[in-house]
């Protein structure tokens, strides 16, 4: 849960983060102790801290992990005759 704790030291305290995310301070706090975040919200700091904590890395099970690269995964298709 190291991404949590970044969002909390990126606004200073659990009650900043709380109040920039728009829910109480124990939130936070359950959030710590049960280490594990709602989706929504795990958008919701990446947004708040601007890409700073990523939605990946709060929630990898979720949003996937942060090592996979994005790429296209369109299959090409061949016309016969053309050589790959």
């Amino acid at each position: 849960m190291n991404g949590l704790k970044r969002a909390i030291s990126h606004f200073g305290s659990q009650a900043s983060l709380a109040r920039r995310l728009g829910v109480v301070p124990m939130a936070v706090s359950h959030w710590l102790k049960r280490q594990r975040i709602p989706p929504h919200q795990a958008i919701a700091i990446e947004r708040a801290t601007n890409g700073a904590v990523r939605r990946e890395e709060l929630r990898p099970d979720i949003f996937g992990p942060m090592d996979i690269p994005q790429t296209d995964t369109t299959p090409v298709v061949q016309k016969a005759g053309d050589q790959a």
